[in-house]
């Protein structure tokens, strides 16, 4: 609270006992409000805020405070608030190019009114520290010169019409005092503050109107000239560049031979029409005007075509376009079915998993496609295609093996009508399964070779129903060894080799089984060593059981001879 106290008390002491930081009227003073800057470009509004509590430091001649005014001005006096009774340099610089300094004495107060007697235009003031010790200046202002003679007769006033405008340009006025000028629409001044501009763009949007103008001239004194010559304008309706709102709902409904488009009607007040676009083309120029069109040109008994519609107003402006719609005309009914598709042929695929077919097209000009029938007697024939295809070819999969194909093809229109048969081919598909050549036996390994399956990519090689290995489609030849659990003397010897292909199937072997012959399995010296390793073994065991038996007897008759002879000792 002391502290408060203080600062209010020294600020009391400080401050120049005023209560007004500009003497001058608001249409007399010059300054209030402007912006000064320093040498360094530093803004110092404080000199002119209306308020002497703030204030600008100088440092002797270091610190120029300057303004630039934006046209000449003359001056009559100027005012200066100060916080010593020292001296202020007011340099001022003059239309002609020259420029003088009127100095504040010492004996001055500390707030000095201070005549300008330069009868010239100024266009620019810098305010200096005339003295060592000034150093603080609260407020500054300069007072107008002001005069009784008003500007002369604007000239040149011109009026052009424009879009929702008119625009008005003159010639300027050649007073040094000029402020800036006004505008009077049918009699009425439309600008609250002088226009500062040889020009004005006047908005206007009464089309029919003739909108009558004329200008004056006002100086920085406030006097007003003469009103110039009066011009009239009237402005411009712009284009409308708004479209109409896009055409909502289309629908196509197909008809015999033709196909019926309707879509919502629009509402906009200024629409012409609607321009109606069958797969991207338009196909007239003048809109239509109702909000349905029926097409018959152009169109595809079986293809569906595109339409969409878009809306244009009397301006030339067009929508975005609709919904897309796609339909085919109905055909008139045909009871004539397509020519019997020729020349059919069949052969088996390079992977030998499939059967590929082709034959001459049949020309119709409903022509929908074909149908692909398979027998595998050659008297019941059963469709492969659910659904015609359109193409002159076609592959049967899933085979069985080792089979034979009849294979004949129909054509079908877009009726339903459907052709007589083609020729039948017929066409055997391979055998899978590939028959195994079993090597002669040897101690560690058997050798087994297989003919060759068409298709085949790989071959997987079973022994005993276990897989022992695999190899390529171009390898007919393996080695079964004890590693992969070869037993020469096994009781059971199956060996098996599938052939692997593309598309996951697999086929089989003649499946040999156990062969049989010489040096193979359990030959007679076989039969006796092996009978030798089981009658050593019973025996092994009888003698084990012997030994168990007597142990206790051989125990007791051990302990009768060493008592016996420990008595004889």
């Amino acid at each position: 609270m002391k502290r408060i106290i203080l600062g209010v008390l020294l600020m009391f002491v400080l401050l120049p006992g005023v209560t007004e930081a500009s003497p001058y009227s608001a249409q007399d003073s010059i300054l209030s409000g402007k912006i000064l800057v320093d040498q360094k470009n530093n803004p110092a509004p404080q000199l002119t805020d209306g308020d002497p509590s703030t204030s600008a430091v100088f440092d002797y001649t270091r610190t120029i405070f300057s303004y630039t005014f934006p046209k000449p001005v003359e001056v009559e006096e100027f005012y200066a608030l100060l916080d010593e009774n020292k001296g202020l340099a007011v340099r001022l610089f003059f239309t002609d190019g020259s420029n003088d300094v009127i100095r504040l004495p010492t004996t001055n107060p500390k707030e000095n009114y201070v005549p300008v007697l330069f009868n010239k235009p100024i266009t620019k003031i810098e305010i200096t520290s005339g003295y060592v010790n000034t150093k603080r200046l609260y407020e500054f202002d300069l007072k107008l010169k002001r005069d009784k003679i008003p500007p002369g007769k604007p000239t040149g006033l011109s009026a052009l019409p424009g879009f929702d405008e008119i625009q008005l340009s003159w010639n300027p006025n050649p007073e040094n005092d000029m402020y800036g000028y006004n505008i009077y629409v049918d009699g009425k001044k439309i600008n609250s503050m002088p226009i500062t501009r040889d020009m004005y763009t006047l908005k206007a949007q009464d089309y029919a109107k003739v909108y009558t103008i004329y200008i004056t001239a006002v100086d920085l004194s406030g006097n007003e000239s003469v009103p110039s010559d009066q011009v009239q304008g009237t402005p411009i309706q712009p284009p409308d560049t708004t479209p109409p709102g896009r055409p909502l709902g289309l629908q196509a409904t197909p008809e015999v031979g033709q196909i019926k488009l309707d879509w919502t009607a629009n509402t906009e007040p200024d629409l012409d029409g609607y321009l109606v676009f069958q797969d991207n083309v338009q196909l007239f120029q003048t809109p239509i005007k109702t909000n349905s069109f029926v097409v018959s040109g152009g169109l595809s008994y079986t293809t569906d075509t595109e339409f969409y519609v878009v809306a244009v107003d009397t301006s030339g402006n067009m929508s975005m376009r609709s919904n897309v719609v796609k339909a085919r005309p109905i055909k008139p009914p045909n009871t004539t079915p397509p020519p019997v598709p020729s020349n059919l042929r069949a052969a088996m695929s390079a992977d030998q998993l499939s059967i590929e077919t082709n034959w001459g097209a049949s020309v119709d000009p409903d022509l929908e496609g074909y149908y692909v029938y398979v027998s595998t007697d050659g008297t019941n024939f059963t469709r492969h295609n659910s659904a015609p295809i359109p193409a002159t070819n076609y592959d049967i999969t899933n085979l069985q093996a080792d089979t034979v194909y009849h294979i004949r093809v129909t054509a079908v229109n877009i009726y339903g009508l459907e052709s007589g048969p083609s020729n039948t081919v017929r066409i055997k598909s391979p055998s899978r399964n590939t028959t195994v050549t079993p090597g002669k036996p040897q101690a560690d390994y058997w050798d087994i070779s297989w003919t060759p399956v068409p298709g085949a990519v790989s071959y997987a090689i079973y022994y005993n129903n276990q897989k022992v290995g695999e190899v390529p489609g171009n390898v007919t030849t393996f080695r079964i060894t004890k590693a992969m659990g070869y037993n020469p003397n096994g009781a059971i010897q199956v060996v098996d080799v599938r052939a692997q292909f593309s598309n996951g199937s697999s086929g089989g072997s003649n499946q040999p089984g156990r062969p049989v012959g010489s040096g193979w399995g359990m030959a007679p010296k076989d039969i006796i060593t092996n009978s030798m390793f089981i009658i050593a073994s019973l025996s092994s065991l009888v003698l084990l059981g012997l030994v168990i038996g007597i142990a206790p007897r051989l125990i007791k008759m051990l302990k009768k001879s060493i008592d016996a002879r420990r008595r004889a000792t």
